[in-house]
């Protein structure tokens, strides 16, 4: 048991020496899919933009708007709830005219998404420094 909890401390440094390396522009390939005691990555990471090798962007493990899924995950037509259950919350309602309504989403580390609906249906979307 003292084995694993170990292993997993080390995952955990690693993870982090990751995010402080990317944070000084050193270079990042990226961090596992699992660390070698089973665990999924630091949602930290996945926050600040690393995503797990070979992971499937749309279903992060957690809510995590990246510049890969604003890129793979929402498409013309898709419902305002859709987008939501991807990202993790329902956004911040910026804009409503009519039976067009924009939303807006924010990151921790200064970006966002905006997407525009018109009869709930995906028409639009920007996004501004999304990593």
């Amino acid at each position: 048991m003292l084995g694993t909890v170990s292993q997993q401390t080390n995952d955990e440094v690693a993870i982090a020496q990751i995010v402080l390396a990317a944070g000084r522009g050193g270079k990042v390939t990226g961090i596992p899919k699992t660390s070698s005691a089973g665990v999924t990555p630091n949602p930290i990471a996945v926050l600040q933009g690393f995503i797990p090798e070979g992971a499937d962007v749309c279903n992060l493990p957690y809510s995590a708007l990246v510049q890969a899924m604003y890129e793979t995950c929402f498409s013309e037509g898709m419902s305002h709830i859709d987008i939501a259950n991807l990202i993790g919350y329902k956004g911040d309602e910026t804009e409503k005219t009519g039976n067009s309504v924009t939303y807006a989403w924010k990151t921790t580390k200064a970006g966002m998404m905006s997407a525009t609906f018109v009869s709930d249906k995906l028409t639009a979307k920007a996004q501004q420094g999304l990593k």
